[in-house]
């Protein structure tokens, strides 16, 4: 049997005295190629993080262009129906100053004025209509509709009416519009028949609901509400802002031309919008 010694001198001679380099040599390589292998990887890992860096910027980029498109087109819309509203505005009232055989004229910015030869002389129109973007104040003078201090609506009142009713009954224009609000106002006399004018405003702006309702308008279909301000509205106090002074309601009511002003009965048209 061999020993030990003699085992160990037969491996020396197997490998041969470079067998250590050999090692070390292969020892670099591996190191070289596990760095060079560290290295791709990291290439990789940026080259990643790069490509995912750019498909995000692209991506904010293509939302940032589709949000400028959507508010483009929004507000190429909003002028559209604008300009709609406006249309079916202005056909309105062309139509009911025919109706009425009555001229119409402008007194101020979108707001027109419809006046009757018997009543010509006396200060404020017979009929005042103020157009705005959604918005479309039909103001009727108590004069027209009701004898001072009552609530059975006269012959000329009921024509104004129907023939209103038949203009919005026409040519679709029922179909713009949203809501149908009446609005009944008074002046600061009080009212010698009823509890209040508030009372007094109330009654007339229910009487004018029925009466559109008894001409066609149908509640069900466009809604349709009436409502009473009573004296504390009055013409001048549209266009205040909050607070409004208690005493500012007397001098808006100080005079027989403003107190005729005031005595109103007013019909707003909400339109809709297209979207």
């Amino acid at each position: 049997m061999k020993s030990l010694q003699d085992l160990l001198g037969e491996d020396e001679g197997f490998f041969g005295p470079g067998t250590d380099l050999v090692i070390s040599l292969a020892a670099v390589l591996l190191l070289m190629f596990a760095i060079k292998s560290s290295l791709d990887e990291k290439e990789r890992q940026s080259r990643f993080e790069l490509e995912a860096r750019l498909r995000a910027q692209t991506a904010l980029a293509e939302q940032e262009r589709r949000s400028r498109l959507e508010m483009g087109a929004k507000l190429r819309q909003g002028q559209l129906e604008i300009k709609e509203v406006l249309d079916n505005q202005a056909s309105l009232v062309e139509a009911l100053a025919d109706r009425y055989g009555a001229s119409c004229r402008t007194v101020a910015p979108n707001t027109y004025a419809i006046t009757f030869a018997e009543t010509s002389g006396e200060g404020a129109p017979d009929i005042e209509i103020q157009n705005d973007a959604t918005l479309q104040r039909i103001s009727f003078g108590s004069h027209l509709l009701f004898d001072e201090d009552r609530i059975k609506l006269l012959l000329k009142g009921s024509f104004m009416l129907r023939e209103l009713s038949s203009v919005l009954l026409s040519d679709g224009r029922l179909g713009h519009i949203q809501e149908i609000q009446i609005q009944g106002h008074a002046d600061t006399i009080p009212s010698k028949l009823y509890s209040s004018n508030l009372e007094l405003a109330a009654l007339r702006a229910m009487t004018v609901f029925q009466t559109l309702q008894a001409f066609g308008i149908d509640p069900r279909h466009s809604m349709m509400s009436a409502t009473t301000f009573g004296e504390y509205v009055s013409v001048p106090r549209r266009s205040w802002g909050s607070p409004y002074a208690p005493e500012q309601l007397a001098i808006d009511n100080n005079s027989p031309a403003k107190r005729r002003m005031n005595r109103r009965i007013e019909i707003l048209l909400f339109y809709r919008r297209l979207s």
